[in-house]
């Protein structure tokens, strides 16, 4: 099954993040049957000058690292998964996590 959709960060997370910048999800695409997740993101309010990616698994980070848009997963394991994404800023100060769950099935 492939599922696509769009997630934002929401204006209320935007208004109560003290940095002037947060990170937003532009695009989402997971496919659970052949165990694939493909995020897009931004810096919205201000430049950011990277980010940092996070995916957890069962609560259990398994993947961080510092990436680009778009980040794509391949063959994960059955499973509840969290990707987050943080926007970073100059002194290396980290915004908000933009967020998406998502399952894989296969």
């Amino acid at each position: 099954m492939l599922l696509v959709f769009l997630a934002f960060a929401s204006p209320a997370a935007a208004a109560r993040n003290p940095k002037p910048y947060v990170a937003e999800l532009t695009s989402v695409s997971v496919d659970s049957g052949t165990g694939s997740a493909k995020f897009a993101f931004k810096a919205v309010g201000g430049k950011a000058t990277s980010f940092t990616c996070t995916l957890t698994l069962r609560k259990k980070q398994i993947r961080v690292k510092s990436c680009n848009s778009p980040v794509a997963y391949e063959k994960l394991a059955a499973g509840s998964y969290l990707f987050s994404v943080y926007a970073v800023g100059p002194g290396r100060t980290r915004s908000e996590p933009a967020r998406n769950a998502f399952k894989i099935t296969r």
